[in-house]
């Protein structure tokens, strides 16, 4: 929405036929539109139980405003409260670019409703923006799934991004899950 060039995609193996819905964040911007962000949201049926998996872009916001008027972290709680916490039978795989990193607020908040972090405590950056290094990208799932995530190139200061190896201006974060 509002002309931005960025979205949001989920890849799955063919065959599979999963229910899909774009859900837009209510957030405004300053100027009083709504953001156009969203959170592309899947279903799938896995062994009798329902899969969900929700992959977004938060939005940035300046780090001086407060956290309660933080549009990143009113997107959270949008997605944590009206979907998550609304079907608690299903289980969840939250994904994408959260522009926070671990211990912030806002991924606070996914931890708060009961998901948890594929790399807790083996966070390694996943973006270089502006020469700066940074965990900002996040894989969050459901408690009954176990994660195994899958190791990241090595990231500095140095390294570009995007590059010719690398396609986009964040490492791709992706984790077996078991159940």
């Amino acid at each position: 929405g509002q002309g931005r060039p960025d979205g949001c995609a989920v890849f799955h193996r063919l065959g599979q036929s999963p229910g899909h819905r774009a859900h837009y964040f209510q957030d405004r911007l300053e100027d009083g539109r709504i953001s156009g962000h969203l959170a592309l949201v899947l279903d799938f049926d896995v062994g009798g139980a329902r899969l969900r998996v929700a992959c977004t872009h938060l939005r940035w916001d300046r780090p001086d405003r407060p956290v309660e008027q933080h549009q990143g972290m009113q997107q959270a709680t949008e997605l944590i409260d009206e979907l998550i916490r609304e079907d608690p039978e299903a289980l969840w795989i939250v994904c994408g670019d959260f522009n926070a990193q671990p211990g912030e607020p806002l991924v606070q908040a996914f931890e708060a409703a009961g998901l948890r972090d594929a790399y807790a405590g083996r966070h390694q950056p996943t973006c270089n923006a502006n020469g700066l290094p940074k965990t900002i990208d996040f894989l969050f799932h459901s408690a009954a799934l176990r994660a195994r995530p899958d190791p990241l190139p090595a990231l500095d200061e140095r390294t570009p991004l995007p590059s010719e190896q690398e396609p986009s201006d964040h490492l791709p974060i992706s984790a077996r899950l078991l159940r």
